[in-house]
């Protein structure tokens, strides 16, 4: 996913990457959730955290309601993890 990519994915591919989430039902909990974790470990990385912020924005509920799968483990989020992810993107913009 965008973790290996780095700063170097283009803006058109983070848009198609988006488009296809927001399509692919199937999808948005599994990505949902590797965002999440990607986004905790490293917001260093302008394409992950834009796609990350992006979809997390809308499909927050399904990580708040389900937990994420964390090497075969069900971790439940808390709003305010969601909400401390945010803030810290906000403050080093």
């Amino acid at each position: 996913m965008y973790v290996q990519a780095g700063n170097f994915v283009r803006e058109e591919i983070l848009s198609a990457f988006i488009r296809l989430v927001a399509h692919t039902p199937e999808l948005q909990a599994y990505t949902t959730s590797k965002l999440y974790l990607a986004l905790k470990a490293d917001i260093s990385q302008e394409s992950l955290t834009l796609a990350a912020t992006w979809i997390l924005g809308e499909y927050c509920e399904v990580i708040l309601q389900g937990g994420i799968v964390d090497d075969d483990q069900n971790v439940m989020v808390r709003p305010r993890s969601h909400v401390d992810i945010y803030q810290e993107i906000t403050f080093l913009s």
